[in-house]
């Protein structure tokens, strides 16, 4: 295997990258999901892993020993998995946390509220992973060049994705609005969209 690694470090050999995909990419793959428990999710960790790992070929010891690079790859970005869940949550929770004072502090509101923090949380959900986390970091009033830096984006995708994300957030919440309070929508509106 290391001839393999010596021709993708020195000549970015294509074939050779494909070779180790071909021989590591099943055994990786099962690995995270036993971990991950979803075949989607252990599929993005997956070529994550190997994305990166074309990336820093250049930089790459040919005499390392791979099985074990490989494993230690895969083993960190699953953890790297889990901690992002283990933030998401925690700044959803933050948020719902945010409005539901807000409803409690105004009992009128408490419909609205309830609609509308399940309206965020689907559209959330549907987001990629690199717009939710943008979104959900902004909020957290992270700066842009600290959220680029943290997500490995250059600030134009990064600024790219936030104005995405606003303006679906903020469609579905008017494609929503019909039955709701319009003075709670417009003030939590410009709370999750305005001040980003």
């Amino acid at each position: 295997m290391n001839s393999f690694l010596r021709l993708l470090r020195e000549e970015g050999s294509r074939d050779a990258y494909t070779h180790i995909y071909n021989h590591y990419a099943d055994q990786l793959y099962r690995h995270a999901l036993v971990r991950v428990k979803d075949a989607v999710i252990a599929e993005e960790i997956l070529q994550e892993l190997f994305i990166q790992f074309w990336d820093r070929r250049a930089s790459l010891n040919d005499q390392i020993d791979l099985d074990k690079y490989l494993y230690s790859a895969i083993k960190y970005k699953i953890i790297d998995h889990f901690n992002r869940l283990k933030t998401h949550s925690t700044q959803l929770d933050e948020l719902a946390q945010h409005l539901k004072s807000h409803a409690e502090q105004n009992p009128d509101y408490l419909k609205t509220y309830l609609a509308l923090e399940r309206i965020v949380e689907l559209e959330l959900e549907k987001m990629s992973k690199n717009m939710r986390e943008i979104l959900l970091l902004r909020w957290e009033k992270y700066s842009i060049p600290c959220i680029a830096e943290k997500l490995q984006l250059s600030e134009q995708t990064f600024k790219n994705n936030l104005t995405t994300a606003k303006r679906r957030l903020k469609r579905k919440i008017d494609e929503n609005s019909e039955n709701l309070d319009i003075i709670m929508i417009s003030q939590i509106s410009f709370a999750l969209i305005g001040n980003l």
